[in-house]
């Protein structure tokens, strides 16, 4: 997980230049090009937060990586997952 923080370097841009693109666009440029680059700004947005949301719980996350590479049966990944989930439901719910 640490290492794909580095994914960021190359979204946190991407997002900057479509949101830049999509100002210079908006009144300009026809309709589907405006669509075309806020689906782009989207899929971007969607990503960046997808990358980051591990780190907002970074301890559960670690717990089940750890836990799935210790894992040697589909059982044992499946108890990881419980447990993760449970976990974090505890987490969110300020148990």
């Amino acid at each position: 997980m640490p290492r794909n923080i580095v994914a960021l370097v190359a979204l946190l841009p991407a997002a900057w230049f479509f949101l830049q693109a999509l100002r210079e666009q908006v009144g300009r440029a026809r309709l589907p090009v405006v669509l075309w680059t806020a689906l782009g700004l989207l899929l971007v947005s969607v990503l960046v937060v997808g990358v980051g949301l591990p780190y907002l719980f970074y301890d559960q996350s670690m717990a089940i990586q750890d836990c799935l590479q210790g894992a040697n049966t589909q059982q044992a990944e499946a108890d990881c997952t419980t447990d993760w989930t449970t976990d974090l439901s505890r987490f969110t719910q300020g148990r």
